[in-house]
């Protein structure tokens, strides 16, 4: 019993600990937006107005919380790069915006979260990163064309997961690819409605409560899944894995272990994306056991960007701000080409503003010559 006592308290310390992680390099502050109050930090330059700052906005993947992007932001910090940087925890990481309904996250919903919180920073426009599960919304985000939210995103930069059309077609279908989708089976498990709470809390317990109090709270940041898989990606179909070859095969076992599965033929996303209008840049750990983002299929998004498409392999797994603490050089070079893009990104915006204004001044004088 006392084990136990123990192991709770270690999980409810860490769990505080996440809100805290990066906060003596990055501003931290809560934010109300959506009717919600997110946990939230923040650099900014030193030598600048907030005006005059490039706005950038960063979604953490799962499970993760804002302080994933600490790495990043102190570089822009150190470097007094001009950019205004804002990552929040998102819906279901922080405290005090965590709803208990599963309904409350569809990714229709989390969008809305996004779109929300650039306006409680009054970010008009803004550039948009997104890792993991916030590179799945992010995609979805940057390929918004409603007339409310068209040409906000001036880039978009995709850590770790393809365009989600991209990475549908590889996980259910004629074209799917068989290792991405037994490496993603366990989408299947993670997208139950109960996925942190049935067989005794064994999903949970195999995850170390992902770094939270408890199941319940797990389950919100799980319940993601549940609001996407399906609708905004493919369900793959359940393939039961026996004799796992490496650790993406490895945790598809472990995970049918806590929780089996009947075998079902999957089914194609609800919801397809589609096309891109601002300048892209796709980011890959060639070395990542779960999203196989360097085999080919992932070169058929390039034909869903209409503006500039980059793509950056490097030798790193799935987290790409330390390359998982293995290659200093490698994370350095995805933190200054993310930069570069951004940079890129910002002054070819600024060039057409500037292009637009002249043309309306020069609209402007050959009225006024035809007034006389």
């Amino acid at each position: 019993m006392l084990s136990v006592v123990f192991l709770s308290t270690v999980i409810v310390v860490a769990f505080a600990q996440q809100l805290d992680v990066g906060c003596n390099v990055t501003t931290c502050f809560e934010l109300d937006a959506n009717d919600l109050t997110f946990h939230c930090r923040r650099v900014q330059p030193v030598h600048l107005s907030s005006d005059d700052a490039i706005n950038v906005l960063l979604l953490h993947g799962f499970p993760e919380w804002s302080h994933h992007w600490v790495p990043l932001m102190q570089y822009w910090s150190d470097e007094q790069i001009a950019v205004d940087a804002v990552a929040c925890d998102l819906r279901g990481y922080s405290p005090d915006a965590s709803p208990d309904s599963a309904s409350d996250y569809a990714y229709t919903t989390l969008q809305t979260d996004v779109w929300a919180i650039a306006d409680a920073l009054n970010f008009d426009t803004f550039h948009l990163i997104g890792h993991d599960h916030g590179a799945v919304l992010g995609w979805t985000v940057a390929a918004d064309k409603s007339d409310a939210v068209s040409g906000r995103v001036l880039s978009w930069s995709a850590l770790s997961v393809p365009h989600g059309d991209v990475f549908s077609d590889a996980l259910y279908g004629e074209n799917a690819v068989e290792q991405q989708l037994i490496n993603s089976n366990y989408f299947n498990q993670f997208a139950l409605e109960d996925s942190a709470t049935i067989n005794n809390d064994s999903l949970s317990v195999l995850f170390g409560y992902g770094g939270f109090a408890n199941a319940q709270s797990f389950q919100r940041a799980l319940w993601w899944y549940n609001g996407s898989v399906g609708s905004y990606f493919a369900a793959p179909p359940v393939v039961q894995v026996t004799d796992p070859q490496g650790d993406g095969e490895g945790l598809v076992w472990a995970v049918q272990q806590a929780i089996p599965l009947p075998a079902s033929n999957g089914s194609a996303a609800s919801t397809r994306i589609g096309t891109l209008s601002m300048p892209t840049l796709f980011v890959c750990g060639s070395n990542d056991a779960y999203l196989l983002c360097a085999l080919p299929y992932v070169e058929e998004q390039e034909s869903l960007v209409e503006s500039t498409y980059e793509v950056l392999n490097v030798p790193c797994g799935h987290d790409l701000m330390t390359c998982d603490g293995d290659d200093d050089e490698a994370a350095m070079t995805v933190i200054e080409k993310i930069t570069a893009h951004i940079m890129a990104a910002e002054e070819d915006s600024s060039s057409a503003m500037q292009c637009a204004t002249s043309w309306s001044l020069f609209c402007l004088c050959v009225m006024a010559l035809y007034a006389f």
